[in-house]
């Protein structure tokens, strides 16, 4: 894949062509970034999973799939496969609540600061 985007780019009139070797270390890098989140992920969901059961849930709820997506970057839907191969499923209207007050809560920070030069004077 990499190969390919550096043949695209060297045929664009004007571009540099990067460094394949830089590229694929740093490609290399991220798939391991990736990987730890999944390993950290699995667990904390693993941990999620087994309060449910115990509590006799049928359900994850969607504040726990949200914390884990939003905390630890760990894919929603990763989350709802998991729980489905536990018997449970993932509450995503709660996830979808939860995403929308995070979002709110996002702008709200963003128009409470003025980061404009008359904001500094």
């Amino acid at each position: 894949a990499a190969e390919t985007a550096f043949s695209l780019t060297g045929a664009a009139p004007g571009l540099e062509i990067p460094d394949p070797k830089k590229v694929q270390k740093e490609l290399g890098k991220e798939v391991a970034r990736f990987l730890e989140t999944l390993d950290r992920g699995e667990t904390l969901l693993m941990d999620v999973i087994a309060k449910a059961k115990a509590d006799g849930a049928d359900k994850i709820s969607g504040n726990d799939a949200f914390v884990l997506y939003d905390t630890f970057g760990f894919p929603v839907d990763i989350t709802s496969e998991v729980a489905a191969e536990h018997g449970l499923t993932v509450d995503m209207a709660g996830f979808e609540e939860e995403m929308e007050a995070q979002k709110s809560r996002s702008r709200k920070a963003v128009s409470a600061v003025d980061v404009t030069a008359a904001g500094a004077f």
